[in-house]
């Protein structure tokens, strides 16, 4: 298998870098053009989509490339939070839990971005990560027995089910609202619960006039 180099200095890629930790070129040296240097190699690494670039002016020598080890490390969506936190010292992060590390070198950021991204807003004009809406399963299971139950009211089990799925789902909608999420399901579970006490009475009924 063909080895991967540095396309600025030769250096050998060890593993998944995104940076040459020699001369802190981007692999494939694609963004090698705004790579600033000096006598110690890079003084900043580019990154994506316009963010800021990481700065390394305040590290020296060794330190330097041990900087630039720890950011290989950091995943891309760690190196945006990361920079936008303010790059704190990345030196003093010795790849433990990356989340209490920021928490702990920039907490009114990263208090910030974690409720952002409950909470699904932006924090400084940037957007947050993606948190997928709320789901009721109960309800809608709920719901689909129900018209089980309604269409062949012989079958006395899927209006049982239909009713008890229905207010599974109701609790769950009074959850979600409680919480300040969309009491998602809500009609769907009132739903159920009417449409699978129909269901019950009439099958009742034709059980009982037979």
């Amino acid at each position: 298998m063909a080895q991967s180099f540095c396309t600025e200095c030769g250096t050998e890629f060890a593993g998944p870098e995104k940076f040459c930790t020699s001369c802190g070129a981007p692999r494939g040296g694609s963004a090698a053009a705004t790579i600033e240097k000096d006598e110690f190699g890079p003084t900043s690494l580019p990154m994506p989509e316009g963010l800021p670039s990481i700065r390394l002016g305040d590290y020296r020598g060794p330190e330097r490339a041990e900087a630039i080890t720890l950011i290989n490390r950091l995943s891309a969506s760690q190196r945006e939070v990361w920079v936008r936190a303010g790059q704190p010292d990345i030196l003093l992060w010795h790849g433990g839990d990356f989340a209490s590390w920021l928490g702990a070198l920039a907490p009114d950021f990263y208090n910030a971005a974690k409720s952002a991204q409950e909470n699904s807003v932006t924090v400084g004009g940037q957007p947050s990560v993606y948190v997928a809406p709320p789901t009721n399963g109960s309800a809608v299971a709920g719901f689909v027995l129900s018209l089980i139950a309604l269409f062949t009211f012989y079958l006395v089990i899927a209006g049982i089910l239909g009713l008890i799925f229905g207010i599974a789902g109701s609790s769950t909608a009074r959850s979600l609202e409680s919480s300040g999420k969309p009491p998602v399901g809500r009609g769907l579970a009132i739903a159920a619960i009417i449409i699978s006490s129909v269901s019950l009475f009439s099958g009742l009924v034709f059980y009982a006039s037979l």
